[in-house]
């Protein structure tokens, strides 16, 4: 028990450093605060659950990449007096196209809606720039936090080559056994 509550320590300190070298460097930048509420859900799942799908760089990255557009393309076919309704169509039209792709994020919702409701008065464009930056620094961290790890592993361990060959493969290392 004490070491889960120690790996959760461990976890919700990565958590707490990570939101807020976000806020820090892009905080300024995008005067959105709906947006880190997603990136900060997606955290959580990428730092606490790291080996469900929802985890997985394709899922993290791409059902952002989905929600983000898909929330900028609303903002030019709903007017803006019609907010709730575009809300409502940029979370189930990029929900639809994350399942339909197999990319499913659910933090990835919150994103398209944070399009819906630009409280900031920036331009979505400006918004989808942003977003845009922060989903890559997303995708390094879940890198660093899983691929990284085991790409240096393999790499102390097998030489190289061997590394080269887990990159290729995704990352799956299998250790080789000594023989006797």
């Amino acid at each position: 028990m004490e070491s889960r509550a120690l790996g959760a320590a461990y976890k919700s300190l990565l958590m707490f450093n990570t939101v807020l070298i976000l806020l820090v460097f892009f905080g300024q930048l995008l005067e959105n605060p709906f947006i880190f509420a997603s990136l900060a859900a997606s955290l959580f799942i990428i730092y606490f659950h790291p080996k469900a799908d929802m985890a997985q760089p394709k899922n993290v990255l791409g059902g952002h990449m989905i929600a983000a557009l898909t929330g900028y393309l609303v903002t030019f076919v709903i007017p803006a007096q019609y907010i709730a309704l575009g809300a409502a169509c940029a979370v189930g039209v990029s929900a639809l196209l994350m399942f339909t792709f197999r990319l499913e994020h659910a933090p990835a919702a919150a994103t398209a809606l944070s399009f819906s409701y630009n409280l900031s008065g920036m331009s979505s464009y400006q918004n989808f720039v942003i977003i845009l930056l922060m989903i890559v620094v997303l995708g390094l961290i879940k890198f660093i936090w899983l691929g990284g790890v085991r790409l240096w592993r393999s790499f102390e361990t097998e030489g190289l080559q061997e590394a080269e060959k887990a990159l290729e493969k995704g990352l799956h290392v299998k250790k080789r056994r000594k023989k006797k």
